[in-house]
């Protein structure tokens, strides 16, 4: 399956058609040539999964990431529905524009039937993997007599944040999701 990569001095990504991502540690500028992953897929949240967040269909990897923000609005409301984050934002990251720094964007849109859309964002920032995904989906809402008013408009932004190099040499850090709960796995 076809994949697209991009490296700096510390990582390497690469995002298969099927949008399941993986990653190499980059030594002297060449990739390690050993992956870290298994191709991670791309989840859709339930609630099973992710019973404090008021909406299913929410796109993320179960990834061991060390900062996560989710903020979940309906269309036309301005306050959200569900703002959360967990873990601290590395300075590198928070002090960078995302903009300057390698990337691969995606783009993904469904206009019939229930529409959807679904932009996504892999930046590399020093050791950081940055995943950043704005959704937008409709779904029947609930308790709606008005068929004008049947379906709502749920958007949802989602930053996930991955230390590639402490997580491939095995060092611990501090682990942190809003959607799978304060601490997850690697």
């Amino acid at each position: 399956m076809a994949s697209l990569q991009i490296a700096n001095d510390s990582a390497m990504v690469a995002v298969f058609d099927d949008a399941k991502v993986n990653f190499q540690l980059v030594a002297g500028g060449v990739p390690t040539g050993r992956w870290l992953t298994r191709r991670n897929r791309l989840l859709e949240s339930n609630p099973a999964l992710a019973d404090r967040i008021p909406y299913a269909g929410i796109r993320h990897y179960a990834l061991p990431t060390i900062y996560e923000s989710l903020t979940v609005r309906k269309g036309g409301q301005r306050s959200p529905v569900f703002a959360g984050e967990a873990g601290t934002l590395p300075d590198l990251v928070l002090n960078a524009d995302l903009a300057m720094y390698p990337c691969l964007h995606f783009l993904t849109e469904k206009k019939v039937a229930a529409p959807w859309r679904m932009e996504r964002w892999y930046t590399l920032v020093g050791p950081y993997v940055v995943f950043e995904c704005h959704q937008y989906f409709e779904r029947p809402a609930g308790g709606q007599s008005d068929p004008l008013r049947a379906w709502e408009r749920i958007i949802s932004e989602l930053m996930q944040v991955v230390d590639v190099v402490a997580w491939g040499t095995g060092q611990e850090t501090a682990l942190a999701s809003v959607i799978r709960g304060a601490s997850n796995g690697g």
